[in-house]
This record gives C-alpha cells, structure tokens and sequence, in this order.
C-alpha cells in the first residue's frame, strides 16, 4: 500500500504524475487581499473529505504522498497553501521568512477556504481535518472558534510550543518589545534566510529519500525555499497557543481528535501535548517513540505504523 523507499524517486513521481490528472486548483482572496493557493482531488468512492492544513515552510508538493494515500482511501482531498509559504501571497521582508501580521489571519483563511470552496464541492459530505505542526496549531484554533466544521480532527505533531531551553513567555516578551521597537519583520534569533537545503541531519525525517524528495522540490523554485520566521510571526504563534488553552476555548471543541506526538521531535515542545489531550473530552493519543518530527515523512516502518494509526481513526 505504502510507496518504498529503495524506489522512492520512480514512485513519488508516478503518484504525482497521477494526482496532477485530477488535479483541480487556484486561487481565492484571503484576508487582506492576499492570494491564496490552493487545490483539491474529487473522489466518488465515498462520501466523505479531508481537508489538509500543513506546517511551518511547507508547500503541498511535499504532501504528495499524504494526499495519494488519503485519495486511495477514498477521500476527496482538499488543500491550501498557508499565506505567506509557497505559492500563496508572500509577506515577510524577503521571499524567504514567514511572517503574518495577526494568527487569527491563517484562521479566516481556512474558514473562507472550507466555506466557499470546500463544502460548496463536498455537497454535505462529512469533513476531517488533518492538520500537521504549525498547522495543528491554526487546525485547533479553528475547531474551537467554528466548533460545527469537522467531525474528526487529527492533529500531527501540533505546534503548541517551542521546543527550546527558553521559557515561550520569555520569548513573547522579547519579541513584543522588538515589534515595539521596529523589528517586526526581522528574523527571529533561531531563524535566517535561506541559503542552501538543511543537511539531512538537521531536517525533520530519518528517512534520506523522503529528504531528497523534498530537496528536489525547494530546487523547483524559489517559491518553495522558505526557511524561518519574524519576531511578529513567533509572537503571533505563542498568542494563538496561549489561547488553545484557555478554558473556554477548550470546552468549545466538538470534533472526535486523534493528537500524535513523536518521540524524537526538536521541533516543537510535546510536553504540552498530553496536557491537551487531558483538558479537552474526546482525544485519543498516539506516541511514535523513533520517529522526528514529521512522521508522514519518515522511514518506511513509522510510515506504516503513523498511517495505521490515522486510518484506524478515521474509519471508526
């Protein structure tokens, strides 16, 4: 079922070969008058859709695999590329940096995605959300300020803090007097333009060809080659998290929620993750002890053990 990696090169490309047949995309108006990249896959085998909200730098490029074994499954598939990353409206000081001016705007532009284009499609389909890093982060402010969108949310490696030796208050603070004092769109102190593709050993995967995969597409095009954040965006992501947390929020969550943390994540702060899970009703934990950050990414074996896991849930 599952594409393996001593022939990954051959198949990823078959499969995007395949998925671009079906292919429907374009554009629609985010908030303040951005351009938003998006793309979806109709599928008739059942009644039933995902919607994908991706990380931090990402592009759906990446997310070829993901989106092939959902659509094999059945699903019709539906994707958007966050503002100011790869083909959407870019917004930091260089093409490079992620910025945005207010978190709530990555909010409103999903909204507007599942409501203009999503559900207008789907026809009263059931909707899931999966939602991946810095995506899980925007995916759970979503479920909790429009509670009656998705059934099943699945959150992968949700970004609901830093995973660094400073406190996140520490750094809200510091990064709110450098927005005070003019620094807003500068790259944080963790974070540079880009110059070249990470090394293996510093990305997110064990898995070297999934890596090279990845490699190929930030040398398609500039677009794609995004690399870190400002002060403005950081500041924004520790609000959005602070408000994951807060009480009410919390009790506003309807969705059945599958959250799955990895054990060898550097990315983000998973410590917090079992906290979620024990304010909030209805979610399931799954811990990949092996696998880094991006477990749909991985070697074949986490692959196997991630996908599992998420088609368990889902089709329950």
């Amino acid at each position: 079922m599952y594409l393996r990696e001593e022939n990954y090169s051959t198949a990823i490309k078959e499969a995007r070969n395949d998925l671009d047949k079906i292919k429907i995309s374009g554009y629609y108006g985010g908030m303040d008058k951005t351009h938003i990249y998006f793309e979806y896959y109709k599928n008739t085998k059942r009644k039933e859709s995902i919607v994908i909200s991706h990380g931090f730098c990402e592009n759906l490029l990446k997310y070829t695999e993901l989106i092939t074994y959902f659509y094999n499954k059945g699903y019709s598939v539906y994707a958007l590329e966050h503002r100011g990353m790869a083909r959407s409206t870019h917004l930091g000081k260089d093409e490079s940096q992620v910025h945005v001016d207010s978190f709530d705007h990555y909010v409103y532009d999903l909204k507007r995605f599942v409501d203009d284009i999503v559900k207008k499609e789907a026809q009263g389909e059931k909707l899931h959300l999966y939602a991946h890093s810095l995506g899980g982060l925007i995916g759970t402010r979503y479920i909790q300020m429009y509670p009656e969108d998705f059934e099943k949310v699945i959150l992968c490696s949700p970004f609901f803090g830093i995973n660094m030796d400073l406190p996140d208050k520490f750094i809200k603070i510091c990064s709110r007097v450098l927005i005070q004092v003019g620094q807003s769109k500068n790259y944080t102190l963790i974070h540079k333009k880009y110059d070249k593709f990470p090394e293996f050993d510093e990305m997110h995967t064990n898995s070297r060809a999934r890596y090279e995969f990845n490699k190929e597409i930030h040398a398609q095009s500039s677009q794609y080659r995004m690399l870190g954040g400002s002060y403005k965006w950081i500041y924004e992501c520790i609000m959005a998290s602070e408000q994951v947390f807060k009480k009410e929020n919390l009790e506003k969550i309807e969705a059945d929620v599958l959250l799955i943390t990895c054990g060898q994540d550097t990315m983000v702060d998973t410590s917090v993750h079992k906290k979620f899970a024990n304010l909030i009703f209805n979610c399931r934990t799954f811990e990949i002890p092996e696998s880094k950050h991006e477990p749909f990414f991985e070697t074949d074996d986490i692959i196997a053990k991630f996908y599992r896991m998420v088609f368990d849930f889902l089709d329950k």
